[in-house]
Order: structure tokens, then sequence, then C-alpha cells
């Protein structure tokens, strides 16, 4: 659970406060450490794009 800016029970919860016409169930701490493991990745692969993205634009200038 994203205990910052959850939007499924944490933060506030689209799936109970707003009239949608399906309901869902929540379950938490599925797969957990697999989803943080995947998102560290993702997140330090983009920082590391970013990086070297302004390097080239630095090298141009």
């Amino acid at each position: 659970m994203d205990e910052k800016t959850g939007a499924c029970g944490s933060v506030l919860n689209l799936l109970q406060d707003y009239p949608f016409n399906h309901h869902v169930e929540v379950e938490k701490g599925l797969e957990k450490e697999l989803c943080e493991k995947e998102l560290k990745e993702f997140f330090k692969k983009l920082r590391k794009l970013k990086k070297e993205e302004i390097k080239r634009i630095e090298e141009k200038a």
C-alpha cells in the first residue's frame, strides 16, 4: 500500500469513495516483493536514461 500517494485505500479510496458502476475488492500485500522490485528497477532505469539524456544535451552545447 502506498502511504504517500495511494488511491486504493491509503490516501484516498477511488474504488469506494466514488459512485462507479462496477465494484472492486482490493486485497493488500499480494506480490508485494515482486511489485516493489519491478517499480524500483523501472525508476532506476528511468533515472539513468534521464541522466544520459542530460549528458548528451550538455555535450552538444
